[in-house]
């Protein structure tokens, strides 16, 4: 069996500085989950909730503009709910905050 893996290196704050690496791997059948694992590292502690989501796009390498990735992955055109709404509430690329 085939699994998917694909690696998001993530930037706070439209910053260069990097702010960690993320994976995500998922099994080829219908219905598998997505697991996400990670390292973060640059972020201060307890000085302010960093907003943690999936966008639809990804950017090329040197650009840090959150904004030009598009919209946070909602692919079941979804309003915008808390994390751990269900999935017919939220958008599913909100992952909630980190602080």
């Amino acid at each position: 069996m085939r699994t998917w893996v694909a690696r998001a290196d993530l930037h706070a704050d439209s910053s260069s500085l990097p702010a960690g690496t993320l994976i995500f791997t998922q099994a080829d059948f219908l219905g598998s989950p997505v697991r996400v694992t990670g390292t973060l590292i640059n972020l201060i502690p307890n000085t302010k909730y960093h907003g943690f989501h999936v966008h639809m796009f990804g950017l090329p390498n040197g650009e840090w503009n959150c904004s030009k990735a598009g919209d946070h992955w909602n692919p079941y055109s979804t309003i915008h709910g808390d994390r751990y709404d269900s999935i017919e509430r939220r958008h599913v690329g909100d992952l909630g905050n980190i602080w």
